[in-house]
């Protein structure tokens, strides 16, 4: 699947949706890829989903960040309540990055990438 049909919110559900591409090499900063779920998803306590960030390191692929989310969770006041994972961009600058995703229940989700 391609990085940008992705990062779109649609209704979407499986256990081996990915998206590669190859990051640029001059890379900088921090990369924060947010998650985009639709409201009533976030707030359903049977919804769920995995997500990992990796790296072709030939010959094997790495996993450089990740995390495991359920919905109905109490977020603090001022505080965004989609799941998120941080990393430098130097984990990947110049590199192959596959995203998988893991989504058991159909969700409308979709995904932001922020660099600082």
């Amino acid at each position: 699947m391609p990085l940008q049909q992705l990062l779109n919110r649609a209704n979407r559900q499986g256990t081996a949706i990915s998206a590669e591409y190859n990051a640029p090499a001059n890379l900088t900063g921090t990369i924060r890829l947010r998650g985009d779920i639709a409201a009533a998803d976030l707030a359903d306590v049977r919804n769920s989903l995995s997500l990992s960030i990796e790296v072709f390191r030939d010959p094997v692929w790495e996993v450089i960040a990740g995390l495991t989310w359920v919905g109905g969770g109490v977020t603090m006041p001022g505080r965004d309540p989609q799941p998120f994972v941080g990393f430098d961009s130097a984990e990947i600058a110049g590199k192959r990055v596959r995203i998988s995703l893991s989504i058991p229940r159909t969700m409308r989700i979709g995904a932001v990438v922020e660099v600082s």
